[in-house]
């Protein structure tokens, strides 16, 4: 008898575990550096954010171990892209990026491993491609202890779509980056 009382709810959350993992599976969406859509131009704030000055199509992050082939100990890897569409001059301040990276005195540290960036326009029904130059990426030592890597996209207008996809690997195993869902603008995917 009591194994009866069991069954249905051992079922129920069967059938529940099934539902949330399809569920996942068919909202995996992946975006490419540089795949724009010509429809995302066409994307504008609405509603209760018809004021922002930006919206965050998408912003996409991932963080694993690895071993470190140098020191043979753990390190973290966190990669990051994101996706702005820019909707009016309020909105030119995210073509300036800044990464913050830390380090320590018994030589654990945060390296920028790989960083790219880009502004697209549609010009006369054609998108063109703005990359991130030499000239425009910047280190600022704030202390011994932290740097800032500042990138500014170039050719930033009403319209563009900026975009930014790096990787950071950190001997900072225990300090993990956060992450915020939302921001001051609207943000469609997170």
């Amino acid at each position: 008898m009591p194994y009866k009382k069991l069954l249905l709810p051992l079922v129920m959350l069967l059938i529940t575990t099934v539902d949330f993992v399809q569920a996942q599976k068919k909202q995996k969406v992946e975006y490419k550096f540089g795949k724009i859509q010509p429809q995302d131009f066409l994307i504008n704030a609405s509603g209760i954010d018809s004021a922002s000055s930006a919206i965050k199509l998408f912003d996409i992050g991932n963080c694993y171990f690895e071993i470190s082939p140098i020191s043979k100990s753990f390190v973290y890897v966190y990669e990051r892209h994101i996706r702005y569409k820019i909707l009016n001059k309020n909105g030119y301040d995210y073509a300036n990026y800044s990464i913050g990276l830390h380090k320590s005195n018994n030589e654990s540290k945060e390296v920028l491993e790989f960083m790219n960036a880009a502004t697209y326009n549609m010009v006369d029904g054609v998108m063109t491609t703005s990359k991130i130059d030499k000239d425009s990426k910047f280190t600022e030592e704030v202390n011994k202890n932290t740097v800032f890597k500042k990138f500014t996209l170039p050719n930033v207008k009403e319209g563009s779509i900026i975009e930014y996809k790096y990787k950071i690997k950190s001997d900072f195993i225990f300090n993990l980056r956060g992450w915020s869902f939302q921001s001051e603008i609207p943000t469609l995917w997170s």
